[in-house]
């Protein structure tokens, strides 16, 4: 019962003995499946051993009809095996299966009586109800009893429970207010509402058990809905927490605007944390019938009540909200600010979207700002006109959150206008707005975007042309190259650099030679750079020889040994014969040796999963390796990756 409701550990147990019917397929062979008198006479042979009964049961569970209840009645006081009977008498639409489980029930003890109570609890066995109720005085079927009674659920059961209820032992307390609520949880499923109702409110009234008194709020809420909100509200209007909270979601579990309005009338009346639980309610129930009362709400002086209905209009309300939601974007009240933005992203109509377009272009700065935020959250179609139209505003904020805007939803029809905003940004975060949108824009539409690019760096100032560079690294290819070496021989040191830290990162294969160039710089930083931007390209070059070809000459030109252990490691990204010769060649020089050991090993692990040949080369360079090194870590992976291939 939406997890308020317990049912006892027999009935669970009752419930995996059930599923076990999920494997019949396998209980029997073909040749008794189909056969039930092949069956029964396996039941009733005496050299029959436990597995051929219980197969046999497993079988008339499936197959059984009225002439297999003798057989399987006989079984019903055997301890060993009475749960395999009442297994396959349990789902059986005869009579005659109720009665032989009640009347083996009248001379059952122990296990056997606990079981056969649970089985005429599945069953919902209605003549039961008297053999059942004087188990309830029984400590080892009390609990069964208790849950078989208020699976039945007719009234001498219920009364029966409740009855007992009086001198019933503590520890008996949590299975019959467990068996009472599956009571009228059965009954509200039947279409009782009304007597579910009623068993509801006694437990509700006589139990002290808190999951039990959850439970039969839950279903008192849910049987009688007419009378629902009266129970609500008095539940909200109460100091017990608990209550309250449970209240507050089922007013977002039930509907009707009939009902909503009921509980909106109530609102003013209740105290602050029962104000606050139905609104929560409100927010969860998404019923426009409640936005008279959650905008008047929004003007309580009591904070908590206040913060719930800014979230509640979120939920219910529409585009003539936003007026009143917006301004509080800048409240003094951090909490309010926090309620209002969560308030209008949730307001995901196209109405809703076109008053917030609407209100970015009248709001002050900081408003029209979040509004952008919240706008672009959305994906709005109106997101990027907007975002257009504020890269003119005077404010920095609203151009930043423009720009931030474009990130996510420029395209190349809107670089041009943020080239011009680039060209006017004056503040380190405008310029990083800025370039965060060309660069998005330009990673995801490449060479569309290059002419604008081109044309807002020819009048470009240093600090825009060096966010200019970084867009066009995102492109990449020779048409995006040409204007970034030209800018390496600028006569504007940071322009330089920046265009020199470009190519060192560049993506495509056209920047080898001019990296290769860069290797030779004096400048330490940029040659390290530029010779690992030159190892990256040799690495995703499309065979293996233009791979070899690029990493033999990014050897020849590596001058200190961290760029020799740079190049060595790439090759062991190379898997193949000419990587595995190569570095064979360095097992002997001490200075790269261990670098190149790792190389090989990688190198080799890959290549021997290729073929059997190319197993043979790469235990021959794992060898090598071993024979070749004294460093035992080095060894062992060797050795390993060499047991790897065997």
């Amino acid at each position: 019962m939406k997890g308020y409701v317990i049912q006892t550990t027999l009935f669970a147990a009752a419930c995996m003995v059930a599923l076990l019917a999920a494997s019949t397929g396998a209980m029997a062979t073909e040749d008794t499946a189909n056969n039930e008198e092949e069956l029964i006479k396996t039941l009733q042979r005496a050299d029959a051993d436990w597995q051929a009964k219980q197969e046999a049961c497993r079988g008339l569970r499936r197959i059984g009809t009225e002439k297999s209840i003798p057989a399987l009645a006989a079984l019903l006081n055997d301890e060993k095996l009475a749960h395999l009977a009442r297994f396959a008498l349990e789902p059986m639409p005869y009579p005659e299966a109720g009665q032989a489980l009640r009347d083996a029930l009248a001379t059952a003890t122990g296990a056997q009586k606990t079981g056969l109570i649970i089985s005429l609890g599945y069953r919902r066995d209605t003549d039961a109800v008297e053999l059942i109720a004087p188990a309830l005085s029984d400590a080892d079927a009390a609990a069964a009893a208790a849950g078989a009674l208020g699976r039945i659920a007719t009234p001498a059961a219920i009364k029966s429970l409740t009855a007992f209820r009086a001198s019933a032992p503590e520890a008996l307390r949590p299975a019959l207010a467990e068996g009472l609520l599956a009571a009228g949880q059965y009954l509200m499923e039947q279409g009782e509402g009304v007597k579910a109702a009623a068993v509801f409110k006694d437990v509700l009234k006589s139990e002290s058990l808190e999951h039990a008194r959850r439970g039969a709020f839950w279903g008192l809420v849910h049987a009688d809905p007419k009378k629902a909100p009266a129970v609500l509200v008095k539940a909200l209007a109460g100091d017990d927490p608990v209550f309250r909270d449970v209240a507050a979601q089922l007013v977002g579990e039930t509907s009707g605007a009939k009902q909503t309005k009921r509980l909106a009338a109530a609102l003013p009346a209740l105290p602050a944390e029962g104000q606050a639980a139905l609104l929560r309610g409100f927010a969860a129930r998404k019923d426009a019938a409640a936005r008279p009362a959650i905008l008047a709400a929004m003007n309580s002086g009591e904070k908590a009540v206040k913060v719930e209905a800014i979230k509640a209009l979120g939920s219910v309300g529409g585009d003539l909200d936003v007026a009143t939601l917006a301004p509080l974007l800048v409240s003094a009240d951090a909490d309010l600010v926090t309620a209002a933005k969560e308030s209008l992203r949730n307001m995901k109509s196209a109405a809703a979207d076109t008053a917030i377009a609407a209100a970015v272009a009248s709001a002050e700065p900081t408003v029209s700002a979040q509004l952008l935020e919240i706008l672009t959250a959305h994906m709005a179609p109106e997101a990027a006109p907007a975002a257009l139209s504020s890269l003119g505003s005077s404010s920095e904020a609203v151009r930043v959150a423009a720009l931030r805007s474009l990130v996510v939803l420029g395209s190349p029809a809107e670089t041009p206008a943020i080239t011009a905003a680039l060209a006017k940004a004056t503040t380190p975060e405008e310029l990083s707005a800025a370039g965060d949108a060309l660069n998005a824009i330009a990673s995801m539409y490449k060479e569309e975007v290059l002419p604008a690019l081109l044309e807002a760096m020819g009048a470009a100032n240093p600090e825009s042309r060096k966010v200019l560079l970084r867009a066009l690294g995102q492109i990449a290819g020779p048409k995006a190259l040409e204007p970034v070496l030209a800018a390496a021989k600028d006569a504007d040191a940071a322009v330089s650099d920046e265009a020199l830290r470009v190519l060192a990162d560049w993506r495509t294969a056209d920047a080898a030679p001019h990296l290769l160039e860069l290797v030779k710089t004096d400048n330490a930083a940029l040659r390290d750079q530029a010779l690992r931007g030159y190892v990256r390209l040799a690495k995703e070059a499309g065979t293996v020889e233009a791979k070899a070809e690029m990493l033999n000459t990014a050897m020849a030109t590596a001058s200190s040994q961290q760029e020799k252990w740079l190049v060595l490691a790439a090759w062991g990204a190379v898997p193949s014969k000419q990587a595995l010769d190569t570095l064979r060649g360095y097992l002997s020089d001490p200075a790269v040796q261990n670098e190149a050991a790792s190389a090989i090993i990688a190198a080799a692990t890959e290549f021997g999963k290729q073929g059997a040949e190319q197993k043979t080369q790469a235990a021959e360079a794992l060898s090598g390796v071993l024979a070749s090194m004294q460093e035992q870590a080095i060894r062992d992976r060797a050795q390993r990756a060499l047991d790897g291939l065997k």
